[in-house]
């Protein structure tokens, strides 16, 4: 099955010139998508068509592998790690360096094009995500207030000592 992609990157390019000047220097480009749970898939892009396909590419230009694990990295530093590339890791850095720069919000992008099942999922993703980091974030907050606090009810104990005695 091939999904026509051209709506979704006409819009993109609408948002942001400089995204379309960016992989225009840069097309054709081809590469698969393998997400742990699901089939390989691949993306064709060239000048005239982008495209969508159910099945794998024999020869892509690069390989992008995602599990669980490594979604929740790229989501958090927005940064996809070395080890989920294979092939022409340049040719990924580039690509995925223009989409990253454009500053379009893919997730609008996608909930107008592919629905709201893909868009929910990165949703969920990235409100997991954030939800952890603040959490973490605010338990390591809060632990150093504690941490204050005691330690200056400690002196106060101390002080009090040293007067009354």
């Amino acid at each position: 099955m091939k999904l026509s992609l051209n709506r979704l990157f006409e819009e993109a390019y609408e948002a942001s010139s400089e995204l379309q000047k960016k992989l225009a220097s840069i097309y054709p480009i081809e590469f698969n998508v393998h997400f742990s749970s699901l089939s390989v898939m691949s993306i064709r892009l060239t000048k005239t068509e982008q495209i969508l396909a159910s099945e794998a590419l024999s020869h892509p230009q690069f390989s992008l592998s995602l599990d669980s694990a490594t979604m929740l990295y790229a989501l958090r530093h927005q940064n996809i790690p070395a080890h989920a590339f294979e092939g022409d890791s340049e040719l990924a850095l580039m690509f995925f360096l223009a989409i990253k720069e454009s500053n379009v919000d893919l997730e609008v992008l996608i909930y107008k094009h592919l629905g709201t099942i893909p868009a929910l999922i990165i949703r969920s993703f990235a409100t997991n995500t954030i939800k952890s980091h603040l959490s973490q974030d605010g338990y390591s907050r809060a632990h150093q207030l504690q941490a204050a606090l005691r330690a200056m009810a400690i002196r106060v104990d101390r002080l009090e000592q040293v007067t009354t005695s």
